[in-house]
């Protein structure tokens, strides 16, 4: 059991990386100069080149992928685009809202799945099994994203109870 823990957190270790190093390739790709975004749209080219510096974006990708993870290693996530304030610090002070949301969203799913589930096995292959198999894969097939604007708009607009914006 200890060897299939060990190598499961290996596993895991070798997967962050890679969605790190992929991750920070894929920004590269990306149109658009960073250095020119942070200087502003009026920035001479010398400002626009000594952020460019000052960042080490003039390096070469192996050593600002090395510095990236170096900083990752040390708990320093960068600042954000516009400089003004570190994404450590943005974290820390979201991370109880988070946490509060993932406790309640994961007790009401919890809730939710356990009272339709012991529903559904009351007959297996009844009306009762089937719909709640097809509500549950409907429910896995629509994309998040989609029905939180659904949602947004069905509820949150007419009730009021929660803020769009």
């Amino acid at each position: 059991m200890i060897r299939f823990v060990v190598r499961r957190c290996f596993q895991g270790v070798a997967v962050l990386l890679v969605v790190l190093v992929a991750s920070f390739g894929l920004l590269k790709f990306v149109p658009g100069d960073a250095a020119r975004q942070v200087a502003g749209p009026r920035a001479t080219p010398e400002q626009v080149e000594a952020i460019r510096e000052r960042l080490g974006l003039n390096d070469h990708v192996g050593v600002q992928m090395w510095r990236y993870l170096g900083r990752l290693v040390q708990g320093d996530f960068g600042s954000t685009s516009n400089g003004s304030s570190q994404v450590g610090d943005l974290i820390r002070q979201n991370a109880p809202v988070t946490m509060w949301l993932l406790i309640g969203s994961l007790t009401i799913t919890a809730i939710v799945s356990v009272g339709l589930a012991s529903f559904a096995a009351r007959k297996p292959g009844g009306l009762a099994d089937r719909l709640v198999l097809v509500t549950g894969t409907i429910g896995l097939a629509v994309p998040g994203f989609w029905l939180g604007i659904v949602l947004l708009i069905l509820v949150a607009r007419p009730t009021g109870w929660f803020p769009i914006g």
